[in-house]
């Protein structure tokens, strides 16, 4: 060495702009952490549904996970709360058409298994949506979902379902 102080010179000075680009490109992207913040691989939440139930309280569910359906060979989105043990999922079936299964597993009174309370469109005032499948994203194989879906349907028990729910970067 020759005393003189060293320089960054060109090669790294164009280094560290890149890196730059690249951390400030990731932060744009917002590389999600579950909280619905959306971005490339973090998914966007909105809306609630809400169930009045003839014999019970009225229940609110706003998501804030959700899962791809092709994790369990659906076409759709399976919506949770990490404040609620209900499991929503929007299905979209070739046959059927769309239809929403609503899963409460403290309403199965002890049983081994519980039954999901389907409703589909030609049983409900109002049932519809849309699922994309074909986001052109997929990690791991699975393909990231998005998508809405809008009901308001009467429940055998006398009760009602109705909300929206909008949905986007479901993995």
């Amino acid at each position: 060495m020759n005393g003189r102080p060293r320089t960054l010179g060109l090669v790294g000075l164009v280094g560290l702009l890149g890196l730059l680009g690249l951390l400030g490109l990731l932060g744009l992207l917002g590389c999600g952490d579950g909280d619905g913040s959306g971005g490339l691989f973090g998914a966007d939440l909105s809306g609630a549904l809400t169930i009045d139930r003839a014999a019970a309280e009225a229940l609110t569910f706003t998501p804030n996970v959700c899962l791809s359906g092709q994790r369990q060979v659906f076409n759709g989105v399976s919506l949770y709360s990490e404040d609620s043990e209900l499991v929503v999922d929007v299905v979209d079936d070739p046959l059927d058409g769309l239809a929403v299964a609503i899963t409460l597993p403290s309403a199965c009174e002890g049983r081994g298994t519980c039954p999901p309370l389907v409703v589909h469109a030609g049983e409900c005032s109002d049932l519809r949506g849309e699922i994309f499948t074909n986001t052109r994203v997929s990690t791991n194989n699975i393909w990231h979902v998005e998508g809405w879906v809008s009901l308001r349907c009467d429940l055998p028990d006398g009760g009602l379902v109705f909300g929206e729910l909008d949905f986007e970067g479901c993995h």
